[in-house]
């Protein structure tokens, strides 16, 4: 996901767009100099925070065929004092108008919850993927340069977004550049991206040769991979824990029971482990094709 913010005066008005082409209007508060043209930029968090679980609810009960005739979140922010002024905490009031019963529409926040966590856990995974996916191997691999930066017209793509990458064979790749003009250009970026390696053009082909890790890079790799697997697995955590602070703060405000609590944590222990096996085997797999001569 990606978006562009651009200044459009000579204050604090920006408009942002992403991929959508919707253009959002951001400005500051009238207390530093903004004009009132556009939402606060804090403002913005505390709407896509409600907008996303209310996304996930009105899909819950679609999918459970319950007629929705008024749906209202009300989200309060309490910032720390200061500068900088994070949130510290944040509180989400629902009020809905359907044909469903409050417990059973309290079970439907829940789940959104374990929902949410799942989602974040998997982006987790996502990254956690990439990043060893630019680990270099002994052999060659169209994963390891595919996600290189390409500067393609002022834009910045992964390379398998600007031409198709092969392996020639277990010491070369070959990518076939679709745009001849984009040819020194990848080259280039191929080249500054830290990995040793030294492409060679001709004509729209270029030839990138892997050249053998020594057994003390192959070593070197597979500290980093634990590394990256590491990260992934502290990310994991903080994300349960921020799905377990949630469901008790639902029980505390009576939105579920005590038996919903113990399934909500019950439910984000079982996907933790199973996010956690995830990684575990993509760390075994990487390691393994590292010291494979």
């Amino acid at each position: 996901m990606k978006i562009t913010l651009n200044k459009r005066d000579d204050d604090f008005y920006f408009e942002a767009v992403g991929s959508s082409n919707i253009i959002v209007k951001l400005d500051a508060s009238t207390e530093i100099g903004g004009k009132n043209k556009g939402a606060r930029p804090m403002e913005l968090l505390l709407m896509g925070l409600a907008g996303c679980t209310a996304i996930d609810i009105v899909l819950i009960l679609k999918k459970q065929r319950i007629l929705i005739h008024d749906f209202e979140i009300t989200v309060d922010g309490e910032r720390k004092l200061g500068t900088p002024s994070p949130f510290e905490k944040i509180h989400i009031h629902y009020k809905v108008t359907a044909n469903i019963s409050e417990e059973q529409f309290n079970k439907v926040v829940e789940l959104s919850m374990i929902n949410e966590a799942e989602k974040r856990m998997k982006k987790t995974l996502d990254a956690a993927s990439q990043s060893l996916a630019n680990i270099r191997t002994g052999k060659a691999s169209p994963s390891l340069i595919e996600s290189i930066k390409v500067d393609v017209y002022g834009q910045l793509v992964p390379l398998k977004q600007a031409g198709t990458i092969s392996s020639k064979d277990s010491q070369t790749l070959v990518v076939q550049v679709w745009d001849k003009a984009l040819v020194s250009t990848i080259e280039k970026a191929i080249r500054d991206a830290n990995m040793g390696l030294n492409p060679a053009s001709d004509g729209q082909l270029i030839r990138v040769g892997i050249p053998p890790l020594t057994e003390d890079r192959r070593k070197e790799y597979v500290k980093l991979v634990k590394k990256y697997a590491e990260e992934a697995r502290v990310s994991l955590r903080n994300i349960r824990r921020d799905s377990v602070q949630s469901l008790e703060k639902s029980h505390k405000d009576k939105l579920i029971t005590e038996d919903e609590l113990r399934k909500g944590k019950k439910d984000a222990d079982h996907l933790i482990q199973k996010m956690e096996k995830q990684i575990e085997d993509m760390t075994t797999k990487k390691e393994t094709e590292i010291m494979e001569i």
